[in-house]
């Protein structure tokens, strides 16, 4: 188990550390620019790797923080206080019937619309915690949010930090099927080496493992997986 570990991590970092991705940028001689977008979707396109539907990253990455926002919402008595006030006032006006309805698409619209202001602050290099707490909720008053935001710029919660970009890519390699993640990048190297250095490089001639170092507190530390 502790191998096993090990190599999930050495692995993820090392794709980290020498591949782009839609928000850093790659180096000047790779030939894509959403790198670590295709570790993790496998699209033939650029583009596509990063917002091709349900396969590409952005919907990913959109799931992901609904999912979570959905939960800090539903755990905020203050902000349910305001739901539920908005609920009974729609309520008396279409029918009492209709209240618990109400009620839940007011929760998915302002989820919604939380989502959306998460995915620009991650797509500018800004931070959305993954767990929320009330001052790290940017869209605060959703009747200004509805009165006047139009969802073209961000709006900044008071408690700016939690993880980037990178680290909710980090996230997703780590449940990545490691094989795939392997075979994955190896094609990526493939693909800059024959564009840059060697246009006759063939993975399949070199297929034989990594080696992964850091230097912490002035010490050097290696790990050496072969194939």
């Amino acid at each position: 188990m502790l191998k096993e570990g090990t190599a999930l991590f050495t692995t993820t970092e090392y794709a980290l550390s020498i591949f782009g991705n839609h928000v850093d940028s790659a180096k000047e001689e790779h030939f894509f620019g959403n790198e670590i977008e295709y570790l993790i979707a496998g699209g033939y396109n650029d583009k596509s790797n990063y917002s091709n539907g349900l396969t590409g990253v952005k919907d990913r990455l959109r799931a992901i923080r609904f999912g979570m926002n959905n939960v800090s919402l539903l755990r905020d008595p203050e902000k349910m206080a305001i739901v539920e006030e908005i609920a009974v006032i729609a309520a008396a006006v279409t029918g009492e019937s209709l209240y618990e309805a109400i009620k839940m698409g007011i929760v998915e619209a302002w989820v919604a619309a939380e989502t959306g202001n998460d995915l620009m602050l991650l797509e500018q290099g800004d931070k959305v915690a993954f767990f929320k707490t009330p001052a790290q909720w940017a869209t605060q008053n959703i009747v200004e949010i509805w009165g006047g935001w139009t969802g073209s710029e961000p709006v900044y919660a008071a408690d700016r930090g939690g993880q980037t970009y990178r680290d909710y890519l980090r996230l997703m390699l780590y449940i990545l099927d490691r094989e795939t993640k392997l075979l994955r990048m190896m094609d990526l190297m493939q693909v800059n080496l024959k564009g840059t250095y060697c246009e006759d490089f063939l993975m399949r001639e070199h297929y034989i493992g990594y080696r992964f170092g850091c230097t912490v507190d002035g010490e050097y530390y290696a790990y050496t997986e072969k194939y």
